[in-house]
């Protein structure tokens, strides 16, 4: 029997919800591997826009990135990068930066392509960066951190819903 796999599915780990919005983690990557996935998913890496939301992650997808990791280091990808601009951090869905949660130390922008945020989960080694907290870091695995994405989908309001919406306004003008 011949197995099929959907397009942009092949790298889901695990799915989550969370205030309406669909999660994916997905398997370990690099962030152009990881946001072209998400993109083929209909969403984009997460853009988190409060605590609430920063922690949902960390517990939901923390373990299991974790268990799957090959290093002693584990971050998350974000959408949040400040590829165009240094110092001027973005989210890949074009939303605005309205939260973040940098450790006191972050962003460093030691290297010249630390340019992508990412949420430390596990770390063991000699220094000590809080779960939860942020940290921009370079674009490949050169410091052996193993980091998975987080996709984030935001549904579209449904057209059925954009009717009765309509619907409702064609009433008014009619009164």
């Amino acid at each position: 029997m011949l197995a099929l796999t959907l397009p942009g599915t092949a790298g889901i780990i695990q799915t989550a919800t969370y205030e309406g919005h669909t999660y994916h983690l997905l398997q370990r990557s690099l962030f152009a591997e990881a946001e072209a996935e998400a993109i083929l998913l209909g969403g984009h890496l997460v853009t988190i826009d409060s605590e609430a939301e920063n922690q949902f992650i960390v517990d939901t997808f923390g373990a299991t990135a974790t268990a799957e990791a090959p290093s002693s280091i584990v971050s998350l990808w974000t959408g949040l990068n400040d590829v165009q601009n240094e110092g001027q951090f973005v989210w890949t869905s074009g939303d605005p930066v309205s939260y973040t949660n940098w450790h006191t130390t972050e962003p460093a922008g030691n290297f010249e392509d630390e340019d992508y945020g990412a949420i430390f989960i596990y770390l063991d080694s000699g220094f000590f960066i809080p779960v939860g907290k942020w940290h921009d870091v370079v674009l490949d695995e050169r410091f052996n951190e193993a980091r998975f994405g987080v996709v984030e989908i935001v549904p579209e309001p449904s057209s059925l819903a954009l009717l009765t919406l309509g619907g409702l306004g064609l009433l008014r003008r009619r009164r």
